[in-house]
């Protein structure tokens, strides 16, 4: 099984490492929503000045992963635990091998502490979805 991964530094760990899955990994589309051109309107006169810059900008960008665990259940807290810290202090990169999807200055939004029951053939994964942002929308990279 494709596994994501998670860069801090230089560690590299995939989310088996903590006997997690990744359900549902977004195909973000690089570059996204360019940013609001600068517009100055004069009074006496028609329309607005609008100042295109040689580069376009783009904003940041919001994506959201679905992770199950699929692990001993007796290590369930611990394992999750760890993965939680591991990504909730500072930025990282992300990089899904599934569909070779990856983006750098990425950080954590939330959690939702909604957790909702993944079957997958005869197993029953508790499932949780983790929002995240990158600044850094114009590039994919690879782990």
């Amino acid at each position: 099984m494709k596994d994501v991964l998670f860069k801090k530094g230089e560690v590299i760990r995939g989310l088996s490492y903590w006997g997690l899955v990744c359900t549902d990994f977004p195909y973000l589309i690089p570059k996204g929503t360019p940013k609001s051109q600068f517009t100055r309107e004069y009074f006496d006169e028609d329309g607005a000045y609008v100042y295109y810059p040689q580069t376009q900008r783009y904003d940041g960008l919001n994506f959201n992963i679905k992770v199950a665990y699929d692990g001993d259940k007796n290590d369930a807290m611990d394992k999750i635990g760890s993965f939680m810290n591991f990504i909730s202090s500072g930025e990282f990169s992300i990089y899904s091998q599934a569909i070779s999807v990856g983006r750098d200055k990425v950080r954590l939004v939330s959690v939702n502490d909604r957790v909702s029951i993944h079957i997958e053939g005869d197993r029953v994964l508790p499932e949780f979805t983790l929002s995240f942002r990158t600044e850094d929308n114009t590039k994919n990279i690879s782990l």
